[in-house]
């Protein structure tokens, strides 16, 4: 036997080396390749029609539409690199989906061990979902690998993507939270103008998860007289689904505003642990522009031609404290008679005539409080209505000076008269 030549025994082993790349390789490892990591519902961003979507978070609700399930593997299989990685989800009722390639996904670039990769399944949420971890099955394949076929020293000498023989398949379990998402509505109670005020404010969550550690904070518009005086930021703590949450703020809404409105902010946190943050404005709605200071008098009617005697109580309807409280009372009638007051001195030291005026000092006026003064009025003969007229001035529990006007009106009646039918004298 002739003796091998060392060119030849070269190109035997080339030869053989050229037959095992051109080969496909044979699997190995067909367990074990993949781990979940997690899993977290997105929705699609721009103009995605194909895989990988551009995804932004997105808390999944019940009713949900067109959202993206996105799956989070690790590979953990024996391979240096995988490619041509395809997977397959299988749901759970009661999720369907009537376009089954939905449910398919494909990874188009390489992996390598140890690296966490990403595939995506847009489905719809059905409507009557519950609330909870449901549990999808994902089965994912791969059919090439990044092989090295021979080393030296350490250094790969050949290495290059093969074409496995026969796909590398596993099936791994997917639980997938639905959580549900809050949703929050606004109402607020009428106020009273002009004074410290209870804005009292009711948040309601119409949605279908729990709002966790809720803040409310209350803040006056660009502009506005409006003063938030204490208690600004409120914790209402978690609100679950059809709960709602009561909270107050003590403000004071000056008497000029004629639609007076707040800004309100909520910070959240969505059951899936994202921070969410709304704001609206609430309009603080009037519930009564009358004056709250109210005047009585007794008698009803006054007598032409005398002096009567008037009582007056003034009567304080606010929910707070006036400080300062001052009346100036004048008189009108339908005739261009002068009418002269006398003030009878019950306390002399509160009221004084000036003129034809009466200034009554009432000092400071406790809420729903009551206050009188007595006063002297001469009618003349030929009036036939007497009407006092009230100006007041005080400052409210926000420190503004403020003024009310009102006016009472007396039918003037005639005086005692005589009337002789018959007599008869006698001696």
């Amino acid at each position: 036997m002739k003796a091998w030549s060392r060119a030849s025994i070269l190109a035997l082993a080339l030869a053989v080396t050229l037959i095992l790349v051109a080969s496909p390789a044979k699997a190995s490892g067909s367990k074990g390749c993949f781990e979940v990591v997690d899993s977290y519902w997105g929705l699609v961003e721009g103009r995605g029609v194909e895989t990988p979507y551009q995804v932004q978070l997105h808390d999944a609700a019940p009713g949900d539409r067109d959202v993206v399930l996105v799956v989070r593997v690790k590979y953990v299989g024996e391979y240096q690199k995988i490619a041509n990685i395809k997977a397959e989800l299988t749901l759970t009722s009661p999720f369907s989906q009537v376009n089954e390639e939905e449910l398919s996904s494909f990874y188009g670039s390489s992996v390598s061990m140890g690296e966490v990769f990403e595939l995506q399944f847009k489905l719809d949420v059905p409507s009557n979902a519950s609330i909870g971890v449901y549990h999808f099955q994902l089965k994912v394949q791969f059919d090439s690998i990044y092989n090295v076929t021979q080393t030296s020293h350490g250094y790969a000498v050949i290495e290059r993507w093969e074409k496995l023989d026969s796909p590398v398949s596993e099936t791994l379990d997917v639980p997938v939270e639905l959580l549900g998402r809050p949703s929050l509505t606004v109402s607020s109670e009428p106020i009273q103008l002009g004074n410290l005020t209870e804005v009292k404010i009711s948040i309601t969550n119409v949605g279908s998860g729990v709002a966790r550690d809720l803040w409310v904070k209350l803040s006056a518009t660009a502009g506005s007289n409006i003063r938030i005086l204490e208690g600004f930021e409120k914790n209402v703590g978690d609100l679950e689904p059809n709960e709602t949450a009561h909270v107050e703020f003590e403000v004071y809404v000056p008497p000029d505003q004629e639609q007076p409105e707040v800004q309100l902010q909520l910070d959240y946190k969505s059951p899936y642990g994202a921070h969410r943050s709304e704001q609206c404005t609430v309009n603080l709605f009037i519930r009564s522009i009358e004056p709250k200071l109210q005047i009585y008098a007794e008698p009803e009617f006054l007598t032409c031609g005398s002096i009567n005697l008037v009582t007056l109580t003034l009567r304080s309807n606010y929910a707070y404290k006036l400080f300062d409280v001052r009346a100036t009372i004048t008189t009108t009638t339908i005739t261009q008679t002068a009418i002269p007051i006398q003030v009878q001195s019950i306390p002399q030291s509160r009221a004084v005539v000036v003129g034809h005026e009466v200034h009554w000092f009432i000092g400071d006026l406790e809420p729903y409080c009551e206050e009188n003064l007595t006063l002297r009025v001469y009618v003349p003969p030929d009036a036939s209505s007497v009407e006092l007229d009230f100006s007041f001035s005080f400052i409210d529990s926000g420190g503004v000076l403020r003024s009310e006007r009102t006016s009472i009106s007396f039918p003037a009646v005639g005086g005692v008269e005589f009337a002789v039918s018959e007599y008869t004298t006698y001696p």
